[in-house]
């Protein structure tokens, strides 16, 4: 008698409308069950992961530090989805109103938090590796500023690393080594010198796209506004072109260890490598990190008859033909900078 209620219930058209509702009824508990908020807190929004996991002790984990409150329903869960066996490593953060499917999604498809990093046109390879050092979500792997070593760890073949990393912001996941953001880096510098290389105009005065990234560093530190970056790099090359030397403050300041802010005379007739007053060729290296501009105006400079530039005090600069007009200009500008 039961069994024909039964087959009558599951398959009488007069029951649809109950069966229907049973469905409904059996859904909604499932989705009540399993689909659930998880208790967010400040204490347990950042987690981590660690390699070869069980499904078991992250779960415990979850549990101990208050983010589920049911152990049963959030392994069901894991079942239901098929991905029991699937949970990957990594660092974590889950955000408010996420649920326990958005926990489960997170975790075993490695959506890991991602943290940043900014290297700035005109900064030091040093000031980048200070930079580095500071970050705690960055795994340390070299413990002091020694350029031939990190060179040899980055697999790059080059007299100073110097310059050899592109200025941009660089995501990453907690614990990622100094050595593989600064390859990331140099890849990106890597693909837009060629980008620009490929595109330069011809008969510059470089033997090699290095040489044309040393130009570039000198016009990143010379200019303010990027609009007079192909000026400038017009008077340094045909100061080149010329065999006058760039005499470049910058490149002054690069070789004086403690900088004080004043430059000197006495620091344009100090020789060193990197002095464009006493040298009349490009110094051996770059002088700071770059940005696309830069390295795009170094090699595509402005057809110009200009030798000489000189600041205006408002971060522009003054362009001149003759050294009688820069004189003049110096003697404009440089008074006015002094009365400020």
């Amino acid at each position: 008698m039961q069994k024909n209620k039964l087959l009558a219930f599951l398959f009488d058209k007069h029951y649809v409308f109950y069966r229907i509702a049973f469905v409904l009824v059996f859904i909604l508990l499932s989705i009540h069950l399993l689909f659930f908020k998880v208790n967010i807190t400040e204490n347990n929004q950042d987690f981590e992961i660690a390699e070869g996991s069980t499904l078991n002790s992250v779960i415990k984990m979850f549990y101990d530090n208050e983010l589920i409150t049911s152990t049963w329903r959030f392994k069901t869960l894991f079942y239901i989805t098929g991905n029991q066996n699937n949970i990957k490593k990594g660092s974590y953060r889950i955000n408010n109103g996420d649920n326990s499917v958005d926990l489960i999604r997170m975790i075993t498809q490695g959506l890991e938090t991602t943290h940043a990093i900014t290297f700035v046109e005109g900064q030091t390879m040093q000031q980048i590796f200070n930079l580095i050092k500071k970050n705690p979500n960055i795994k340390q792997t070299v413990d002091e500023f020694d350029e031939e070593k990190i060179l040899k760890l980055m697999n790059v073949e080059a007299k100073s690393l110097e310059g050899l990393v592109y200025a941009d912001t660089y995501y990453f996941t907690k614990n990622t080594t100094d050595i593989d953001l600064l390859k990331t880096a140099h890849s990106h510098l890597d693909k837009k010198l060629k980008l620009a290389w490929n595109h330069r105009q011809q008969n510059l005065p470089y033997d090699n796209p290095y040489e044309a990234l040393i130009m570039a560093s000198i016009i990143e530190k010379e200019v303010v506004f990027y609009d007079e970056a192909s000026e400038v790099s017009g008077v340094f090359v045909n100061r080149l072109n010329m065999g006058m030397p760039l005499q470049s403050d910058p490149t002054v300041i690069y070789g004086i260890k403690k900088f004080d802010g004043n430059i000197r005379k006495k620091d344009l007739r100090k020789d060193h490598p990197h002095n464009t007053y006493t040298r009349k060729e490009l110094p051996p290296t770059p002088i700071c990190i770059v940005s696309y501009q830069s390295i795009n105006a170094a090699l595509n400079p402005a057809k110009t008859d200009a030798l000489y530039f000189v600041s205006m005090g408002n971060h522009r600069h003054k362009f001149s033909v003759t050294l009688e007009e820069h004189n003049k200009a110096v003697n404009i500008f440089q008074r006015k900078i002094k009365k400020k």
